[in-house]
């Protein structure tokens, strides 16, 4: 009886307590409502977020087909769109130049017209280049070949950019890499789809996802060579010309030289996901003009450097060469006796590149030729993105995120100084390291609200409507010359920072190990992404984890080797807090050290062998933003603010729902495999999953039962909340696919 009237007693008291407090807040605005139904239809309820978080955030959006990702790269072609409408005779020349390319895009030509105007610009830039000719010379010019290529924005066997100096952080540095550069005229290859369709249908089966990307690779290189057949039909084009003449057994000849060309780079070029991690890990042979020309002979690299770059270049000059082991391999062709060949394949590969670029048809040319013009003039579709926004709008936008980036430097600050694995040494090291870490965003607005020098830059490159072909092999010109006009700024130069690294329009963060520098695009703070008017958590859940994550890459394994802006090569801890640091570092190359099984979107099971260092600086960088920014909420006003309409979960499950449906994604199998081995980034159902995974306020939040699948048998410990234990010893992980 006692039991019954306390129970009664305590229904009473919490019916009372209810009452004085009232019935939680609800977001009613029309935004909260729009971005609730939306994450409604994403969700699929059948599944539990302690077992399949990914599926049960993002399962809605992949099996239904009238639901589409949204695409926040859209938002920015539309405003840039507007621009082109609105533009006429009366406006800035040079939105009167960007209007007159996209035009010259969208004109549709007869074909024979068409392939008219294709072969005769194409054989006035190979004058530039080289000449097919010279067959039985033995003064094949390998320098303006390559000088040539580059100038149209066509590397082959080398590239040419530029990146930060390790060394000085204050000025520009040449780097030689493998080509690499994605083209604006292919978005996605169509002779490939073959290939695609070919992993399709995997639904209930178990799908290993390293022999489905190898199937996709030996693939890729058939239609490749394949592709080469369409070779032909370009000097046939260019045979109907009276300036160009190539007998069938000549042409034949040149073919398999091609041929041969590209299978050697398929063979011997270093994989993209090599490539990635040298870049990431600063791999490379640092060394200076002199050395390159003694070691890569056959190219004269004084003439070379300084015609690109459009200034006198000392033999001292510092040069950062990655996979030098495949260039030896490429310059010891190029000194011997049939070298020709070589040459005559590198003239076919530009020949054939600008055929597929140009040539090829798309079936939306009104998207399409928005994205090409976009994306080759980058600095004028900045302008007009720009000018798209009210007076004080994107200042409103940058104050906004200047705030979140520093209230997580506090956070993170805080966390430092209480962290009892630290010495004081490394923690002052640490958080003198967090104090230099700067944002950028608003300087953007500055540097192209005034756009007379883009008027000055295109006079060098009009644009005419008529001319499609023309006006494209002016751009590739104007777009090497740009990215070369900043060697000699400043790096934190704002003109350097919206043009070398980024643009505002981009929808994407980046972050600069050497400049400790974190950039924040307009294309991603732009509505619906990121609104004033939303609730707190909603804001960091979206904008707050990518401004954390930007930050949190600066403490990863590569960022902790820069100290003052200078790269030192190792970890700049010593003594015991080094040996912490590593020990998490072990820990999440111990996560990938088996393999493993996870449900996959399409329904299949997907067993994984990860690439460990591709992909551990992404997974390190999202663990810990994802751990910022849940401190952060927990320690601000978040149960507080409105909750989200219709989805009745309280606001810390809303955040970790938000943060998932990020990266939900309609991805294939396929794609995901090919971004598993060649992505930094996981693909989105391996990536939420590994988020929630390893989060222990994901597990508190959704109370997870013991045996849920998303509780890991080893939960890798996350700087800087690092404890005083080691890491060293792991017991075997289970991953069978019993």
């Amino acid at each position: 009886m006692r039991a019954i009237r306390f129970g009664v007693f305590v229904a009473a008291l919490m019916l009372e307590i209810a009452a004085a407090v009232g019935p939680p807040k609800v977001c009613d605005t029309l935004e909260c409502k729009r971005l609730a139904g939306r994450m409604l239809v994403q969700m699929d309820h059948e599944n539990t977020p302690c077992d399949n978080f990914y599926s049960y955030a993002c399962g809605g959006l992949y099996s239904d087909p009238f639901i589409n990702e949204y695409d926040f790269y859209k938002d920015v072609l539309d405003r840039i769109k507007g621009v082109i409408k609105r533009t006429d005779n009366t406006s800035l020349p040079v939105f009167q130049h960007f209007k007159a390319y996209y035009q010259s895009c969208t004109t549709m030509k007869n074909i024979k017209e068409f392939e008219r105007e294709w072969a005769y610009e194409v054989l006035s830039a190979l004058d530039d280049v080289g000449s097919f000719t010279n067959e039985r010379r033995k003064d094949w010019n390998f320098t303006k070949l390559f000088l040539g290529l580059l100038k149209y924005d066509s590397p082959m066997a080398f590239d040419i950019t530029l990146d930060v100096d390790e060394k000085n952080s204050s000025q520009f540095v040449v780097k030689m890499t493998v080509p690499s550069r994605a083209s604006p005229f292919i978005l996605q290859d169509k002779s490939l789809s073959a290939c695609y369709e070919k992993a399709s249908a995997t639904k209930g089966s178990i799908v290993d996802m390293s022999e489905l990307y190898e199937s996709f690779k030996n693939c890729k290189k058939v239609k490749t060579e394949a592709s080469v057949q369409s070779f032909l039909r370009s000097l046939e084009i260019l045979n109907e010309t009276d300036m160009f003449q190539i007998s069938l057994s000549d042409a034949a000849a040149i073919q398999y030289h091609l041929e041969t060309l590209y299978d050697h780079n398929s063979n011997k070029m270093p994989s993209k996901s090599m490539q990635k991690q040298n870049q990431t890990s600063r791999s490379h042979w640092l060394t200076n003009v002199k050395n390159i020309g003694k070691r890569y002979a056959g190219v004269d690299w004084d003439v070379l450097l300084s015609e690109l770059l459009r200034r006198d270049i000392p033999k001292d000059t510092p040069v950062q060469v990655y996979s030098e082991d495949y260039f030896d391999d490429v310059f010891k062709t190029l000194n011997r006796k049939k070298k020709g060949y070589k040459y005559l394949a590198y003239l076919a590969a530009f020949i054939h590149k600008l055929f597929k670029e140009l040539m090829m048809h798309r079936d939306d040319w009104e998207e399409y030729c928005l994205h090409v013009t976009s994306t080759m003039m980058e600095d004028v579709a900045a302008a007009a993105y720009i000018s798209t926004f009210k007076e004080g709008e994107l200042s409103a936008l940058s104050r906004g995120a200047e705030h979140i980036f520093q209230q997580l430097k506090d956070i993170l600050e805080h966390q430092l100084q209480h962290s009892e694995w630290l010495d004081s040494e490394s923690r002052s090291l640490l958080v003198s390291k967090l104090h230099d870490i700067q944002l950028a965003v608003g300087s953007a607005e500055q540097v192209f609200s005034n756009i007379s020098h883009l008027d000055h830059m295109m006079d060098e490159f009009p644009m005419d409507p008529e001319h499609y072909v023309k006006n494209s092999l002016k751009l590739f010109r104007r777009r090497r010359l740009l990215m070369y006009s900043v060697y000699g700024m400043n790096p934190m130069d704002p003109k350097s920072i919206w043009s070398h690294f980024l643009t505002p329009q981009s929808t994407s963060p980046v972050f600069v190990y050497g400049l400790n520098l974190i950039a924040i695009p307009f294309g991603m703070l732009a509505n619906p992404f990121f609104s004033l008017t939303l609730p707190k958590y909603v804001v960091m859940a979206r904008l707050g984890t990518e401004i954390a994550r930007q930050l949190a890459h600066h403490f990863d394994g590569v960022g902790l080797k820069y100290i003052h802006k200078t790269y030192s090569g190792h970890l700049i801890l010593k003594g015991e807090p080094k040996e912490y640091y590593q020990g998490m570092d072990n820990c999440f190359d111990h996560l990938t050290a088996y393999p493993m099984t996870r449900d996959a979107q399409d329904g299949s099971i997907a067993k994984i062998i990860l690439d460990s260092p591709l992909s551990k600086e992404s997974r390190l960088a999202d663990d810990i933003s994802t751990m910022l920014v849940y401190t952060m909420l927990q320690n601000s006003s978040l149960y507080d603010e409105p909750m989200l309409p219709f989805l009745n979960i309280s606001n810390d499950k809303a955040f970790f729902l938000l943060l998932a449906q990020n990266f939900c994604s309609k991805q294939s199998l396929l794609s995901s495999a090919i971004s598993l081995y060649e992505e930094e980034d996981l693909p989105p159902f391996l990536r939420v999953g590994q988020i929630a995974s390893n989060s222990e306020g994901f597990m508190r939040t959704f109370d997870c039962p013991p045996g849920s699948k998303l509780i890991p048998a080893l939960r890798c410990e996350v700087f800087p909340i690092l404890t005083i234990e080691t890491h060293m010893n792991f017991a075997p992980l289970d991953f069978s696919l019993e």
